[in-house]
């Protein structure tokens, strides 16, 4: 196991786990952001706008869903991707605290990343 502080947040990870085929599992969440490929989302925690930075190959739709811990899709929008860099901003005041999942789909490809509701 390996522990880290960083001002002040301890963080906790396993590495190298090797049952069920996963390696290098973490169990927490960074604190500022969370990067997947071309899809970062900030801030983590957040409190009222979640910022989602995505790069896309080509102009198009992405469908984004908000899950929460019990599958239940909270929150869905479809947001117009250009070729290039993308910034949307999107309201999750109305999110009880906790811990979700955000799906960001387009015609290729579905990316899944962690964060928390503050």
């Amino acid at each position: 196991m390996l522990v880290k502080t960083n001002n002040g947040i301890t963080t906790y990870s396993l590495n190298k786990v090797s049952y069920f085929n996963f390696t290098n599992l973490l169990t927490a969440i960074p604190q500022n952001a969370i990067q997947k490929n071309d899809l970062l989302l900030f801030p983590n925690p957040v409190n009222d706008e979640l910022k989602i930075s995505y790069k896309a190959g080509e102009a198009g739709v992405l469908n984004l869903e908000i899950i929460d811990m019990q599958g239940k899709v909270v929150l869905q929008q479809s947001l117009s991707g250009q070729n290039g860099n993308n910034l949307f901003t999107i309201n999750v005041t109305q999110l009880l605290h906790g811990l979700y999942l955000c799906r960001v789909q387009n015609s290729n490809q579905i990316e899944n990343l962690k964060f928390i509701k503050d």
